[in-house]
């Protein structure tokens, strides 16, 4: 599934789709809140970095269960005029990718 975040930001997610549109709602939730709060767009990075500290907070809590998602981050900063695709793993953890594949068909793109 394919979302829109915000303008220049939009996230494919797979896995549970509970998680992944809680995952897609927090994202949203950042990207207004960074505008609201700084008077410009937030940057891929910071985005990718808030969204995985997020989603590593679930991991470490015996109450909350961890998602059960993972979320391909594809970003355009039009301050910079740089792109960037980020992958937030189930675990939290955040990489800057040229290229990457999650869900199902994950082991078999990867090799191709």
């Amino acid at each position: 599934r394919i979302h829109t975040v915000d303008e220049g930001h939009g996230v494919a997610v797979t896995g549970f789709v509970s998680d992944a549109r809680q995952i897609v709602n927090r994202a949203r939730d950042e990207a207004i809140g960074y505008d609201e709060t700084y008077g410009t767009k937030i940057p891929p990075t910071v985005l990718a970095d808030r969204m995985a500290a997020y989603v590593h907070y679930f991991t470490l809590h015996g109450a909350l269960r961890p998602f059960g998602a993972a979320a391909l981050l594809a970003s355009y900063d039009a301050e910079t005029k740089d792109h960037a695709l980020h992958m937030i793993e189930p675990s939290g953890v955040t990489h800057r990718y040229y290229a990457c594949a999650a869900g199902k068909g994950r082991q078999p793109a990867k090799t191709e």
